[in-house]
């Protein structure tokens, strides 16, 4: 092997250290989660898998059609409540700029 081999697989191991290591050593944009944020977040989980639940209690036949459609509706609509308050939890931790938080307050009005 020639100097410049060795030199370019030292510099292209190099190159995968740290992408590798990248995620170790970088600072993350998120901020800790609240107990209320994980509340939200474990809730909108357990309306995932109720709905799971339920499409599987349509199909063994324990639902009827129409008792499906009504509760589905319900859980659906409880979880795009929790997104919309999750998205709302994640904003305002995210900005701390007042006219950030006056343009969200309009917005939601």
């Amino acid at each position: 092997m020639n100097l410049s081999t060795i030199f370019l697989a030292i510099a292209f191991l190099a190159g995968i250290a740290i992408v590798v290591a990248w995620p170790l050593f970088g600072s993350t944009t998120e901020s800790p989660a609240s107990p209320q944020h994980a509340t939200l977040e474990d809730e909108h989980a357990a309306v995932l898998r109720a709905v799971r639940d339920l499409d599987f209690d349509l199909q063994v036949g324990k639902l009827s059609a129409e008792d499906h459609a009504r509760q589905r509706e319900a859980l659906v609509e409880r979880g795009v409540a929790l997104l919309k308050q999750i998205d709302e939890q994640k904003a305002d931790a995210e900005s701390g700029d007042p006219i950030e938080a006056a343009i969200r307050a309009a917005r939601r009005q």
